[in-house]
């Protein structure tokens, strides 16, 4: 599949996704004649990159700078095994039919406050449900619940920067007051560091891979100087001054 070859190549799921996402609503607004697109967060700016505050357009300059496309464009993906067809809803309109088209993309963060919590009690009262089962990855129970490979996408996170998606939720309750940093490392004291079960079982159903192979790939792309070896623990890999000092790395 093209999403195990993104993965293998380049050590993410999320490369079709994110193709997708910025892609198919602009062919579709351009095939419509719809003028203004509407995203939610930037999630540039949320995250913690050195983003500009007003930075609200989805212009494709953000787009190039800013998805999770690992510096690839689609065409670097067309194949004997994916062709112009097979990945054509993945191409985006050019930057010259979009201003002909007159179309607008904006962050919807720009014009309100972006509060996961708020949101996800504004989606309540539309009869939106969190997931009954708690988190998948993370903290947010409401969070990450629309697909079944974002988790993974979230946890390979950890093989490559050293933290994960509980990290930058918590980050967003710190900023947002409602936790201390202390809170949060509480929270990481407790955390699991393994991926949703459910989940890669589902990626490995889908692109006929099984978990060794997933693993395997995973291994190729830890961060080495994050992670380094412990001696005489059978080489074991840890992360030096990590921000707990429960010993996680068993």
């Amino acid at each position: 599949s093209f999403m195990w070859e993104t993965y293998k190549r380049k050590g993410s799921i999320a490369i079709p996704m994110h193709f997708a996402i910025y892609s198919i609503p602009f062919r579709v607004a351009s095939n419509f004649k719809i003028p203004l697109i509407v995203f939610g967060e930037n999630s540039a700016f949320e995250y913690g990159m050195n983003e500009k505050e007003d930075s609200f357009s989805v212009t494709p300059e953000w787009i190039d700078l800013y998805n999770a496309t690992v510096g690839t464009k689609i065409e670097d993906w067309f194949s004997n095994d994916f062709s112009e067809n097979d990945l054509t809803l993945y191409r985006r309109p050019t930057d010259e039919d979009l201003k002909k088209s007159n179309i607008k993309a904006i962050f919807l963060g720009h014009y309100f406050e972006w509060d996961p919590n708020n949101t996800k009690i504004l989606a309540e009262k539309a009869g939106f449900q969190a997931s009954k089962e708690g988190p998948k990855i993370g903290l947010y129970d409401f969070a990450d619940i629309d697909c079944n490979f974002i988790s993974l996408h979230h946890w390979l996170k950890w093989y490559k920067f050293g933290f994960t998606r509980l990290f930058d939720n918590l980050s967003l309750e710190i900023r947002n007051n409602r936790i201390t940093r202390e809170d949060a490392i509480k929270t990481i004291e407790k955390a699991n560091f393994n991926p949703s079960e459910n989940d890669l079982d589902k990626f490995c159903e889908f692109t006929k891979h099984t978990k060794s192979e997933f693993f395997e790939i995973a291994e190729k792309f830890r961060n080495r100087s994050i992670w380094k070896k412990i001696k005489g623990r059978d080489n074991k890999w840890y992360i030096p001054k990590f921000i707990i000092k429960k010993d996680i790395w068993n």
